[in-house]
């Protein structure tokens, strides 16, 4: 046993340092993302003009756009050269849960500064083009610091938004990742497990008859080395065209039936528009490992199997059959079957099913669906 009677506490999940999580929300605009951000104050210095133009016309005096829009690219662009401060300032004091006490303060300092400078800078710019028609300073200050002050506070929001959004996207894309990994290491699991298990099986199966037939033995002994040959050249493929894995077992029915001799008829009905439909390596040698060894093997009699594929809709449908003595409910699944379910299940999920029933009329029916998918070519 080895273990106490308290349950085993979790181990729990190591804490993200504060340096990774403020890289996670970096923000880097490059040259789009400034293109964006020069395109949407040009859009609100648009949206400005066209107001201010509106409300001269309402109130009866008319205007042009050549009055009212270098007036309103004076505000707004004031504005918008402090963006590079403003993504400084995100990056270096992110607003999140664990740190918005430290930061907010920091930012309304900052943001309040900007105002400050963002009106010293207009005002130093129309004082130089309109000297005689520019409020003082403080009339600036006075009449926008506040309204100033929310403008800036919305784009720290908008640049806040934006790096909580690429590190979402970074987060879900580590994850595919990562899930992609595991499914591949665990894939990789299975087919290892299969490759001993059918070449220990074999290599067992020719010991025994050595000592009867020889010479069957031998030819056993080369079918073997072909398929070996075969399957290693598939090894690396999660998935093979049906073609493809129809060699193997037809490599493998070719030992069972030296091993087995003229007493089992073996059969195929394979139709001709699903032979490019994409299976996992390695998938119907097992099957057929189950039918030979538990159903006909045990069979002294004169025994059939059939392997049949074909389409159902939108499913491949793999079929094997076999006359043997039936298979007992509740199934009790080896390796071979064990191994090729998971990976069904880690490849399709509940799109895939294998089925082991009794066959009407005597025997075992192993069947196996799963979505219907052309090999690229």
């Amino acid at each position: 046993m080895g273990q106490s009677g308290r349950a085993a506490r979790a181990p729990m999940a190591p804490r993200t340092p504060r340096a990774e999580i403020a890289r996670m929300r970096t923000l880097r605009p490059g040259v789009r993302g400034w293109l964006a951000i020069a395109a949407a104050w040009t859009l609100l210095t648009l949206l400005s003009a066209s107001e201010a133009m509106l409300a001269l016309r309402d109130a009866g005096q008319p205007a042009t756009w050549g009055q009212l829009l270098p007036r309103a690219a004076v505000g707004w662009y004031t504005c918008a050269v402090f963006t590079p401060l403003l993504v400084w300032a995100v990056n270096r004091w992110p607003i999140d849960a664990s740190q918005w006490r430290a930061h907010v303060p920091r930012h309304l300092l900052l943001v309040a500064a900007v105002a400050w400078a963002k009106f010293a800078l207009e005002w130093l710019i129309r004082s130089a083009v309109t000297p005689g028609a520019t409020p003082p300073l403080g009339d600036l200050l006075r009449h926008g610091f506040i309204t100033e002050n929310l403008i800036l506070w919305a784009v720290v929001g908008a640049l806040h938004a934006v790096g909580y959004a690429a590190d979402a996207r970074a987060r879900e894309r580590d994850l595919l990742r990562l899930e992609t990994q595991l499914t591949t290491a665990r894939l990789e699991r299975l087919s290892a497990q299969l490759q001993p298990h059918f070449l220990f099986n074999t290599l067992q199966a020719i010991s025994t008859l050595l000592h009867r037939d020889a010479a069957r033995a031998d030819r056993m002994l080369g079918e073997l080395g072909n398929l070996l040959r075969a399957s290693m050249t598939l090894a690396p493929q999660q998935e093979v065209a049906l073609r493809d894995e129809l060699k193997l077992a037809t490599a493998y029915l070719t030992i069972a039936g030296e091993r087995l001799g003229a007493r089992v008829a073996i059969h195929r009905d394979i139709a001709d528009d699903v032979l490019g439909a994409a299976v996992p390596t390695m998938l119907l040698q097992p099957l057929l490992e189950n039918a030979v060894e538990h159903g006909l093997a045990s069979h002294t009699a004169a025994g059939m199997l059939r392997l049949a594929a074909h389409r159902r809709g939108a499913q491949l449908v793999l079929r094997i059959d076999d006359d043997g003595p039936g298979v007992r409910m509740p199934l009790t699944e080896g390796v071979g079957l064990g191994a090729t379910r998971a990976r069904l299940q880690t490849l399709h999920g509940g799109a895939a099913a294998l089925s082991v029933t009794p066959r009407d009329g005597g025997g075992t029916r192993t069947e196996v669906t799963l979505p219907f998918r052309l090999v690229a070519s």
